[in-house]
């Protein structure tokens, strides 16, 4: 039989704050560079979505990230007094920022999404149904984490990252536009891989050294530059009328 250690990622807290503390200037410089992405990413996205009056933050991402984060804020004590380490401290402040984001994000859903998720439902079904996504989210998070052996959420904030453009992706291709993302949006993205994964594959440990990680940092900054290629290459003018490329109709 296969042991749990095989199965996943493991790696030892304590020895991961270890590590932190070693290299703790590089690490404070470089994160620090990617949670200024990460509010780029969120500024932009919460500004086009009230110019456009739609939802530019995929509904997936706003609703895996607002469990995510949720959960590790409300286990302050944990981080304050039971690990008391300065790094789990500056990352709870950093995620409660992003949790107000992410509320944030779920009031646009509200706001402007039924009309291209689920307009046969009323307004009150539909704040409704967001409400029930939300619950539905956080139950299903809460078991999967309970299986996912990352007490300081270092993997499963790698998994959030590419969670942007795999559902980012669908997106543009639902709409069959790039309509509702600037280039700035996944550009930022592509910066917060960039920072992050640099950060952990160099001084996290050897556990951020191995292939599962590289792979999943290589898929994750890739398929954000592509996104921002894209957003670039197809982007909409930023004035109401026919798409760039329309062709007019004859008179």
């Amino acid at each position: 039989m296969i042991g749990r250690a095989n199965l996943l990622l493991v790696y030892e807290p304590r020895a991961f704050l270890d590590q932190v503390n070693t290299h703790a200037l590089p690490i404070l410089l470089i994160c620090a560079g990617s949670m200024l992405a990460n509010y780029t990413l969120f500024i932009e996205s919460f500004r086009v979505s009230r110019r456009l009056k739609m939802v530019t933050m995929p509904v997936f991402c706003t609703l895996f990230w607002l469990v995510h984060d949720a959960s590790y804020v409300i286990q302050y004590d944990k981080w304050f007094n039971g690990y008391d380490h300065w790094y789990t401290k500056l990352f709870w402040v950093a995620l409660v920022l992003t949790v107000a984001w992410e509320l944030a994000f779920t009031a646009q859903i509200v706001a402007y999404g039924r009309e291209e998720f689920a307009p046969f439902l009323s307004p009150a079904q539909w704040r409704a149904a967001v409400l029930g996504a939300v619950v539905l989210s956080g139950g299903t998070w809460l078991v999967l984490k309970a299986y996912i052996s990352d007490d300081l959420y270092v993997w499963t904030f790698g998994v959030a990252l590419i969670a942007y453009p795999i559902f980012g992706l669908a997106s543009m291709a639902r709409r069959r536009s790039v309509r509702g993302f600037t280039p700035l949006q996944p550009a930022a993205l592509t910066v917060m891989c960039l920072t992050w994964f640099t950060a952990s594959i160099g001084w996290f440990g050897p556990e951020f050294r191995t292939w599962p990680w590289v792979l999943l940092a290589v898929l994750s900054t890739g398929s954000a530059a592509f996104m921002t290629w894209l957003a670039v290459r197809f982007r909409e003018p930023a004035t109401a009328g026919a798409p760039a490329g329309a062709v007019a109709a004859p008179v």
